[in-house]
């Protein structure tokens, strides 16, 4: 067969049919018709007659090549001039590179968040459960309301260190860590939100040590570390039924702000603050203890201004019981002897007989009778009175129908602040002896 060589290719036309090639010869001037049928056949070019890089992007035009005139298969991995490792679990990305992927996100009963760099955010919805893979342990699950619940069952988690086991760190969308807020710290446990050594938003929340269980039957102390916090039991319709102030020990019935070791706030009118009852055989006691050689009070007051007390001396002082007014003046002394000292009570009395021996039948604040002969007596008393001017007031008598009358004779005696006499009189004017003779002292 005959070769004819082409010099220029200036022209591709379709004058007579589709399989027609129109070539100038520019040597011999003049044109020549090819049958492209004829002049490439099917599969003549393959793989082993193609050099590699011989057909670039210049060389193609747009959509020269489709899927259409692609066989299965025609091209492999082999074959594909790209950088990394191709396997089963990387992907060929646009800038010519196998890749692992970062998304791990997968959607279901639930989705697995792996990474906080992801930038494929997946949108939580409700019903949806949250588990977190870098964490065993953690879950999250929202409920209908949209709460977000997140459980840590992680046994003896730790808390704010950035190695810590079952750690549930927060940040906002751009992994920026949150604002840090306040943190308490009780028994070496670290509680609140605060930054770790990672600069991330770390929520600690105190746990119950596995070995640690309450038992209600059993001794428990709270707030043994001895911080300053409050604690309080609610009752109905009452929110301090019982307080327990932190900073003091104060216990407050009804008032959360106690000024007093028990503080008893009532709640109503005329309510009834404290009742002490036993339903034992026996008496049932209220004790104040001041201890040893100290004074006690009961104070009665009105909007804080004391209106009335009782005093209770210790023994350096009488051990006597005083009740006072507001301005602290003794109305009334009580002395371990019985006596009741006052302005209006008397400081002694005597009934005696006064015939024949005489003999003292009953008596307050008197130690002694002398007869001194017909119708005189000196009655002495046990406690000396405050002065020799008190009061003493007398009667006798002797039986019915008798006229018997009984002085403090005015001259010849005269009376001190243990001893006084008295005289015993018929008719007036004739001394007698009489069976019964009474005395009252007054006076300070």
């Amino acid at each position: 067969m005959a070769t004819t060589k082409i010099s220029a290719l200036t022209e591709l036309t379709n004058p007579a049919s589709a399989d027609v090639l129109v070539i100038n010869d520019a040597s011999v001037g003049s044109t020549k018709k090819i049958q492209l049928s004829n002049l490439i056949p099917d599969d003549a070019i393959d793989s082993e007659h193609y050099v590699a890089g011989s057909i670039d992007n210049e060389h193609l035009a747009d959509d020269a090549v489709d899927s259409d005139e692609l066989a299965s298969g025609a091209v492999d991995i082999d074959h594909l001039s790209a950088t990394g490792t191709a396997s089963s679990s990387t992907f060929l990305r646009g800038d010519n590179s196998w890749v692992t992927p970062t998304d791990t996100n997968t959607m279901g009963s639930g989705f697995t968040v792996s990474a906080t760099t992801d930038s494929n955010a997946t949108t939580i919805t409700q019903g949806d459960d949250l588990m977190f893979t870098a964490g065993t342990g953690i879950t999250c699950e929202t409920t209908a309301d949209g709460t977000v619940t997140i459980s840590n069952t992680v046994s003896g988690a730790s808390t704010a260190t950035s190695s810590a086991t079952g750690l549930i760190k927060i940040e906002d969308d751009t992994d920026q860590s949150v604002a840090a807020e306040s943190v308490s710290t009780t028994a070496n446990r670290t509680y609140g939100l605060q930054l770790n050594s990672s600069d991330q938003g770390v929520v600690n929340v105190p746990w119950t040590d596995t070995n640690t269980v309450f038992d209600p039957d059993g001794a428990q102390v709270f707030n043994e570390s001895g911080a300053d916090v409050d604690f309080r039991i609610e009752g109905s319709g009452e929110a301090n039924a019982l307080f327990v102030q932190g900073s003091d020990g104060n216990v407050g019935i009804g008032v959360s702000s106690p000024t007093s070791p028990l503080h008893v706030l009532a709640s109503s009118a005329g309510q009834t603050v404290a009742k002490f009852e036993s339903n034992q055989a026996g008496a049932v006691a209220v004790e104040i203890d001041a201890g040893a050689d100290r004074d006690s009070f009961l104070r009665f007051q009105e909007a804080g201004t004391t209106r009335w007390d009782f005093w209770a001396q210790g023994s350096s002082g009488t051990n006597e019981l005083n009740i006072r007014n507001e301005s602290g003046t003794n109305l009334i002394q009580f002395k371990q002897d019985g006596r009741g000292l006052s302005q209006f009570t008397a400081k002694a009395w005597i009934n005696f007989n006064g015939q024949s021996t005489v003999a003292i039948r009953d008596s307050h604040n008197v130690s002694s009778i002398t007869d001194n002969g017909t119708g005189s007596y000196n009655v002495t008393m046990s406690n000396a009175m405050g002065s020799v001017n008190y009061s003493v007031t007398a009667t006798s008598g002797r039986g019915a129908g008798e006229d018997m009358h009984a002085l403090i004779p005015e001259t010849a005696y005269n009376q001190t602040t243990t001893q006084f006499r008295i005289l015993t009189l018929q008719s007036w004017d004739t001394a007698h002896d009489a069976s019964y003779v009474s005395a009252h002292v007054f006076g300070d």
